[in-house]
């Protein structure tokens, strides 16, 4: 129940009337001297579609002066359109009932309607008086019966906030005693979003907010933050914010929780950093200051340019040190705004310390597998994500620099042993591949090296699937003419006894398995290969996607910052396929890659001693000594390519390298995915209606506890653009505001369970 609803109920009261003594009231009258309820007047029309009001002429509102209103009531005029089904309602602003009843003292204006004082009723309060907002909200028997403080703040604050709690369930006014705070609050149910926009826009914010709604935000603002919103006195107001002292703490970790939606802050707290930062309980936190942040950066590079010079013991405990001098700063705003670089580089050089460290087998092929699936591909994770951390060349020397020192030896050694057992055991190669039954979609994921799975795999179970991790050993040599047919559902299509050409092997057919013949023997097998915008659940699909091998023989060791995008197109095809009924999904991939920042080491090979050449392998012409170990072909053991030793390369100052025999170029993920029925919630989006940049959003058969966000990638719940941090839908029903920089563009309505799994989503244009 809420005032709105109280309202209709008192106008069906109105026109209750025994009929064996009475005739029906021809009209309500509900006089309104103080014109309280002008605000929420529209909003009663849409739903009792015969309110008029007097004043000026405006038929398509039901608005007009008293002779025009007595006229419409009484059918004779057809400029209005109004429901006759129902007794009509004349809304009087400004007038009083004892006004009414003068009838000799009535001026033109009014008199047309005093007939009605005796042909219909009045709306008003069971003792006679005029409904006013705070008598309709106490009245226990009428209203809304709650406990309201009946100082002049608290009135003045219920007649500004009319608007706003209108429509408000009762359940909303949960307090023993309702004060002008207490208002306030329902106005502004978390205030501290408007102040940053306000610290943000300025003057410009206030202009665009309703007066009312503009003095109950000053109010708040001086009564809970102890300053007036004069953008002349920014300076001194971000210096409260950076304080962070008594309610500011709230608006700091607000801020520091969401940086990006309030960039001018920055500058704001640039300017405002005082000279002195005090001492003791005086101390002023040196989070919130940009510089302060800057200067540990730069005294962190100077630490780890120093360290370089040192052996790898001391490296290693030179790094926890200063981990454990910077560690704080983890938590700072400045890092989630990405000016911490080094900090974020650190956590993981420090991590990749710990990860090389470790022992591993090499007694057996399968334990050093099993040792890298499990624990040594974090070496491979921490080293990508120590180099992608950083950006500028002054930081990407230094850390180049760290990561010959601490993980090239690591690698070396482990290919080393690897190589070393994969040549006296190549027959146990073939136990690590999978030669399970052909599935109904395959995705294809170009060059998806294992740690790069096992980072992925977390945000898949996050979307509440069930999700299967396994490893195989991609075919020798780990290029993608040669291995990328291997993991297809047409494997068994190549000939074993192939013609090598560029790598490249043949099918049964006697083609080439170039990418236009491995397309058709995909669709003789019922295989559909291109990406549609939907997927039938009752064919079969070999879907590709991924860049990472063009761009790492592109772009070298700044590919490593490219997995972000990678995980977004791999999300983006699962999602579009689930949506259209696909229940299994798997992910392959043809081979992953080696990748040393600085360079990896090269070795020489005469070229015209080769037939082909590629990075770290080569078929050498028949009858050539070489001391380059060869093993058989893939798809001819006839055949036998030569392969860089250790982690070398057949060429100079290269970063980026696959081709050769490494616990990184062989073992390569499959991932199973399923959609469970059991999964499946009936709950979805059913309407949403955006008043200004306020979305009231309703669902069907959603349980509590569901989320509701707005995010312009809606895959991506760091893309949220909802202002207010309250999501949690209640009684299928949820209301969203956004920031108005946001207005007119396109944005997706999301609905997930608790766990953040997408159950529904659908478009929308903020404000629209």
């Amino acid at each position: 129940m809420n005032l709105k609803e109280k309202i209709l109920e008192g106008f069906n009261k109105a026109i209750t009337y025994n009929s064996s003594v009475m005739t029906p009231p021809e009209v309500i009258l509900w006089p309104d001297p103080e014109k309280q309820w002008g605000p929420v007047i529209e909003n009663l029309q849409n739903t009792y579609a015969a309110l008029f009001v007097l004043g000026e002429y405006q038929p398509e509102k039901l608005t007009g002066p008293a002779i025009w209103l007595k006229t419409v009531i009484a059918g004779k005029l057809s400029d209005s359109s109004w429901d006759q089904t129902l007794t009509p309602v004349i809304y009087l602003p400004g007038i009083s009932k004892s006004q009414l009843k003068d009838v000799s003292n009535l001026g033109l204006e009014l008199q047309p309607l005093a007939e009605y004082q005796y042909t219909g009723t009045f709306f008003n309060q069971y003792n006679g008086k005029e409904w006013t907002i705070l008598a309709f909200l106490i009245n226990t028997d009428d209203g809304l019966g709650l406990n309201i403080k009946q100082d002049s703040s608290t009135k003045e604050a219920i007649i500004k906030s009319l608007p706003v709690f209108f429509e408000m369930d009762i359940t909303a006014f949960s307090a023993p005693v309702i004060d002008a705070e207490f208002i306030n609050g329902l106005v502004f149910p978390n205030t501290i979003p408007y102040i940053l926009k306000w610290m943000c826009t300025g003057d410009e914010f206030l202009t665009k907010m309703e007066s009312s709604l503009k003095e109950t935000f000053v109010d708040i603002c001086q009564s809970r933050y102890g300053f007036i919103p004069d953008y002349k006195n920014i300076k001194e107001i971000a210096l409260k914010l950076g304080r962070q002292g008594n309610t500011w703490k709230h608006v700091w970790d607000f801020y520091a929780n969401s940086p990006l939606k309030y960039p001018q802050i920055e500058s704001l707290l640039r300017e405002a950093k005082p000279d002195d930062m005090g001492e003791g309980i005086f101390s002023i936190p040196d989070e919130s200051w940009p510089q302060i942040n800057e200067e540990r950066e730069t005294q962190l590079r100077s630490e780890l340019e120093k360290l370089v010079k040192n052996d790898l013991l001391q490296i290693n405990n030179g790094l926890n040190k200063l981990y454990d001098q910077h560690k704080e700063r983890k938590k700072w705003v400045w890092t989630e705004l990405g000016y911490s670089p080094l900090i974020t580089a650190l956590k993981y050089l420090r991590g990749l310390s710990e990860s090389v460290n470790k022992p591993y087998p090499s007694a057996s092929l399968d334990e050093i597998i099993q040792f890298y699936t499990k624990d040594g591909f974090y070496a491979d994770t921490c080293m990508r994500k120590a180099y992608a951390a950083v950006k500028t060349e002054k930081d990407k020397s230094v850390i180049r620099e760290l990561i010959q020192l601490i993980y090239k030896p690591w690698l070396e050694k482990i290919t080393e042993k690897f190589q070393n057992l994969v040549i006296d055991r190549l027959s146990e190669t073939k136990q690590h591949n999978n030669t399970e039954q052909k599935e109904q979609f395959y995705l294809f994921v170009d060059a998806f090296r294992f740690e790069m799975a096992k980072e992925y795999l977390p945000l898949l179970e996050k979307r509440g699937l069930k999700v299967e991790l396994t490893h195989a050993f991609t075919a020798l040599p780990t290029l993608t003419s040669t291995a990328k047919v291997k993991t297809s559902p047409v494997a068994e299509e190549v000939n074993t006894a192939s013609e090598i050409k560029d790598f490249t092997p043949f099918f049964n057919s006697g083609k080439p398995a170039n990418i236009v013949n491995f397309r058709a023997e995909l669709e003789n097998k019922g295989f559909q290969h291109s990406i549609k915008k939907g997927f039938d659940p009752e064919k079969t699909y070999w879907v590709e996607i991924g860049n990472i091998d063009t761009r790492g023989h592109d772009e070298q060791s700044e590919m490593l910052k490219r997995t972000d995008e990678l995980f977004e197109e791999i999300t983006e095809v699962i999602d579009t396929a689930i949506e259209s009924g696909i229940k299994e999904i798997k992910i392959v991939t043809d081979h992953g890659w080696l990748m040393l920042p600085g360079g990896l080491p090269s070795s020489k090979i005469v070229k015209d001693l080769t037939v082909a050449r590629c990075g770290r392998c080569a078929y050498i012409k028949e009858g050539v000594k070489t001391e380059f170990t060869q093993l058989p072909w893939e798809w001819n053991p006839a055949v036998y390519i030569a392969y860089a030793p250790g982690i070398s390369f057949f060429r100079n100052n290269e970063e980026y390298a696959h081709g050769g025999i490494s616990l990184q170029e062989c073992i390569v993920p499959e991932i199973k995915i399923q959609v469970e029925k059991g999964e499946l919630v009936n709950a979805k989006l059913s309407s949403h209606r955006w008043v200004n940049l306020r979305c009231q959003i309703e669902t069907e058969n959603t349980p509590d506890g569901f989320l509701i966000d707005i995010r312009t990638k809606y895959n991506d719940e760091k893309t949220s653009i909802v202002l207010l941090t309250g999501k949690a839908i209640s009684g299928n029903k949820c209301n969203l505001m956004v920031d108005d920089s946001a207005i007119d563009s396109a944005a997706f309505i999301v609905l997930t369970n608790e766990k953040g799994k997408i159950i529904d989503k659908t478009n929308t244009t903020i404000g629209n």
